[in-house]
Parts: structure tokens; sequence; C-alpha cells
């Protein structure tokens, strides 16, 4: 997404990137299908599994005030966009809106603890 009008947006494509990576991961259907799979075996790895890996690769990973922390905070905030989206899909099976629900609690509740320890400065 462009927000610098008609100069060059640098995070742009620290955007597009992840969204589409995002945008395949948090996808309904292929939500439901880690949600039937692990309930059919256990040892593969279920949305849950997912959702986690996924915010603990993005938001439960430091950044800087330099341009490298912004680009996480890019990315962080495009993982939380889709994830946001997949809770809001009307298509989207029960499970998954659960399971959705439940892990955006989770972060909701690492977000605020997380805050209230730290306060990191966008630009210096």
């Amino acid at each position: 997404m462009r927000r610098t009008g008609l100069t060059f947006d640098t995070l742009a494509p620290a955007e597009a990137a992840p969204e589409h990576v995002f945008a395949l991961l948090f996808h309904a259907q292929r939500a439901s299908r880690l949600v039937q799979q692990q309930a059919r075996d256990l040892q593969m790895p279920g949305l849950d599994d997912v959702i986690t890996r996924a915010l603990d690769a993005t938001w439960r990973q430091p950044a800087g005030a330099d341009y490298d922390g912004e680009v996480r905070r890019a990315v962080d905030y495009v993982a939380l966009s889709r994830l946001l989206t997949l809770a809001a899909d009307a298509k989207a099976a029960p499970q998954v809106l659960a399971v959705v629900t439940r892990q955006l609690e989770i972060f909701g509740d690492w977000l605020a603890s997380a805050s209230a320890r730290t306060v990191e400065p966008a630009q210096p």
C-alpha cells in the first residue's frame, strides 16, 4: 500500500511480499484444512500452531527504530490484518473462527503485557 503520494514508498515492497504470504496462510479454506488435518492426526500442525508461529515470527520479535524496524512493523501489520480478515470471514468454518478468536485473545493478552513492559518509539 502506497502512503507517500507520488514519491516512492520504501515500505510498500516490504508490505507487498508478506501480503501474498499471509493472504494464503490465513485463507479460510486453508485454515479449515489445517483444523481438519490435525483432528485426524495430532502429529500434523494445526491452525493454532500456524497462527502461533506466525505471531512469534512477527509481532513477538523486537523491532528497532531504524529502517529494518519499520520493515518489521510493516510485516507485523500485514500479519495481524490478515488474521483479523480471517476472523471476520463469514465463509470460515465455525471451528476456524473459534481457533482464530482464541488466538486473538491470547495475542491481546500478550500485547497488553508487552506494552506494559516496554514502550518502543516508531521513530527516534
